[in-house]
């Protein structure tokens, strides 16, 4: 089963995540900095605690404040697809400049990107 952490603060980008992937999906929901940092924290002694990572660039603010959360997850040796999944193409190319591995342009392409990229179906 792929276990995909989905870093989100949007009550509804959650909800069409939950609905719009399969149930061969374990979803890990993240939707404050602090859920974030901890579901990430778990690769420090789970290698394998998810595979994919879907990263919102603004978490309840304006402000780009996700950085440190990619970083995190290469500093424990995360290898996965990182996928930059902001509303806001600007912030997904600089989420790509931060260690994202994926863009997938907007937020809205995700599921989508998802579905062709890693034959998520």
């Amino acid at each position: 089963m792929t276990k995909i952490l989905i870093i989100e603060d949007s009550a509804v980008w959650q909800a069409n995540y939950r609905t719009g992937l399969p149930a061969t999906v374990e979803i890990i929901e993240a939707r404050t900095f602090e859920e974030g940092r901890t579901a990430i924290a778990q690769l420090a002694t789970n290698p394998t605690a998810f595979d994919i990572m879907i990263v919102d660039g603004c978490l309840y603010s304006d402000n780009f404040d996700t950085p440190p959360l990619v970083e995190q997850a290469l500093s424990l040796g995360f290898k996965g697809p990182i996928v930059a999944g902001s509303s806001n193409p600007t912030l997904n190319e600089m989420l790509m400049q931060r260690g994202c591995t994926h863009n997938a342009k907007i937020k809205e392409s995700v599921l989508r990107f998802l579905r062709t990229n890693f034959n998520i179906q």
